[in-house]
């Protein structure tokens, strides 16, 4: 804790000197909006009395919100001393033997494995019925998600679903003496008892705007004219984050999700052009963005899930490389797991999903693949340093080809001239059995090489030797030959190819 508050200071100090070179004052207080016809100006009180000789007025032509975000709270007795939320579990005085943490999310987990591997004992309350399904709902690909949450089970963390405390039983003030917890079925039915040195409550977080105690209005947005709902935040439009109040914009947690430090950054910096040069703005902020979750083992997801592209018509693939894959992460995570969504016909990546050791470094060349189109056979040819984890992208992309039905060995076919033939001229099976067997030597059942090449030219086929030679690869018996059944679909998949 001494060394969180150390780094704390040292982020205070390096944002008071930026504030210092670009020639920017500050007031440190609690602030409120105030609109007296159309003079717009805020009231900060520099302390919490609230005194009037403490008010400082500060009139503005424009302003900007960025009040953040806090911990939702559940109907629980916060004392900040035995039970806590994620913001006020920083002031936690005892390293605990046991912890009761209730919440499926990004932050109940990264806590849960924190306490744990401080040798805690923890119990991770979920109230979904599956643990996995708030990870889910926030993009991440369904085997990420299931393998974080064996991760959870494998680390010694109790897990109880479809739970949620309903009341604290007993909360003593001395730390020799345990919380007992009423632990109820989300359909309430009672489950028990749960004992624990401390609780917290880790459910999401919600926009700034008032007290945890009153659902009150402590910035003055109603009387400013500024539209918010509680826990969703401030409403803005999308391009210029401006809220119903042309005068007072807001970016970051303050208006919802995702609630990011990078896309809250993103989005003042696109609220700043916009309140100072309207006439010349344009947004060129991507929507699109990387999660990172600082968990061990590391996650980071960024495009679709296969299941989401199948929702939206897309027919895609996946192609999936274990960090027991190369030499790099055998040593560092070997249980990890990296994922490339990509479309079937083009092989273009348009989703990539990591869990394990550097997951939220990795995930930004993941990113690159997505935004720049790049495709499976491209990842293919190329040559990643040795000894590194970029090398599962490669082997990602290989075992993605290996489970199309026609792989990167015969896309020269697909993509080269076609048929000379018109599809009405494509023989039927029959016709094509018999030239075959005319093709074989000696009656064989499978043909090499040569044999394919007269094949397609007894077809009207534009085919190299070299693209022949490809095709009698693609047997999964690496014999060499196919048999008249891997040709016949190479021959229907050719002639569809191309027609579509």
């Amino acid at each position: 804790m001494k060394t969180c508050a150390k780094l704390i200071r040292k982020n205070a100090r390096s944002q008071i000197d930026l504030l210092a070179r670009v020639q920017v004052d500050y007031i440190q207080g609690s602030g409120k909006l105030v609109q007296n016809g159309n003079n717009l100006s805020v009231s900060i009180s520099l302390n919490e009395h609230n005194a009037a000789e403490n008010i400082v007025l500060v009139p503005a032509g424009k302003i900007l919100l960025a009040t953040g975000s806090k911990a939702s709270r559940l109907d629980h007795p916060f004392d900040g001393v035995r039970i806590f939320d994620a913001d006020t579990i920083n002031r936690l005085s005892f390293l605990p033997k046991s912890v009761a943490i209730e919440g499926g999310g990004v932050i109940a987990m990264e806590y849960a494995k924190i306490f744990r591997t401080l040798g805690c004992e923890v119990s991770l309350i979920v109230r979904g019925d599956d643990a996995t399904s708030a990870l889910k709902r926030m993009g991440m690909d369904e085997d990420i998600a299931k393998e974080f949450v064996q991760s959870v089970v494998r680390d010694g963390i109790r897990l109880f679903t479809n739970t949620k405390v309903q009341r604290f039983i007993e909360v003593p003030s001395y730390a020799e003496h345990q919380l007992v917890m009423q632990l109820f079925s989300t359909e309430g039915h009672a489950e028990g008892v749960l004992k624990a040195d401390i609780f917290l409550a880790s459910i999401g977080r919600e926009a700034a705007l008032s007290s945890h105690k009153e659902k009150v209005d402590d910035l003055g947005l109603e009387a400013a004219g500024v539209m918010w709902r509680p826990k969703h935040g401030i409403l803005v439009d999308k391009k210029t984050f401006q809220t119903t109040n042309p005068k007072i914009y807001a970016a970051g947690d303050v208006i919802g999700r995702p609630g990011l430090a990078s896309t809250g950054a993103a989005q003042a910096r696109v609220a700043a052009r916009a309140m100072m040069e309207p006439e010349n703005f344009k947004n060129s902020m991507d929507i699109t963005y990387p999660i990172g979750i600082w968990t061990t083992p590391e996650i980071g997801f960024f495009g679709y899930t296969k299941e989401k592209a199948e929702k939206d018509g897309r027919a895609v693939e996946e192609g999936i490389a274990y960090f027991g894959d190369c030499l790099r992460g055998r040593i560092s995570s070997p249980e990890g797991l990296l994922k490339l969504v990509f479309e079937k016909r083009s092989g273009i990546v348009l989703g990539c999903h990591i869990i394990g050791g550097d997951a939220c470094e990795l995930i930004h060349f993941g990113m690159y693949l997505v935004r720049r189109k790049v495709s499976i056979f491209v990842l293919m040819d190329e040559v990643f340093t040795a000894v590194t984890l970029h090398e599962l992208f490669k082997e990602a992309a290989m075992d993605g080809d290996s489970r199309l039905r026609f792989g990167a060995a015969l896309r020269n076919i697909f993509e080269g001239p076609g048929p000379i033939i018109e599809s009405e001229k494509i023989p039927s099976t029959s016709e094509l059995k018999q030239l075959f067997c005319q093709v074989a030597c000696n009656g064989d059942e499978e043909i090499n090489a040569e044999e394919l090449l007269d094949l397609f030219g007894r077809l009207g086929m534009a085919v190299s030797k070299a693209d022949c030679c490809k095709s009698t690869k693609e047997d999964e018996k690496y014999s060499e030959t196919i048999n008249f059944r891997q040709f016949a679909r190479i021959v229907l998949a050719l002639m569809s190819y191309n027609q579509t």
